[in-house]
């Protein structure tokens, strides 16, 4: 089934009061958000963040193992420097 209602959408403060680790990955091509400006907002307002841009995918993505192994590697290296 689609989905018909609206995707939930994160204030500029609610991603700046993010206190974890978080990897966002999307697709250049994605119907259901735009990507672009997601990628530009992780980045600009998550202080932990990072943004995986899959140039020429959708929102089904391609397999994304090696980068969210890197990401969770990083995100416990930093839990243990707290």
């Amino acid at each position: 089934r689609p989905r018909m209602e609206r995707i939930p959408r994160f204030t500029d403060a609610d991603l700046a009061g993010l206190p974890m680790p978080v990897q966002v990955v999307v697709g250049s091509d994605d119907a259901l958000l735009n990507s672009q400006e997601t990628r530009e907002r992780v980045e600009r307002y998550v202080r932990n963040g990072s943004a995986t841009y899959v140039e020429n995918t959708g929102h089904l993505l391609p397999p994304q193992t090696a980068q969210v192994t890197e990401f969770l590697t990083r995100a416990s290296r930093l839990e243990e420097v707290a």
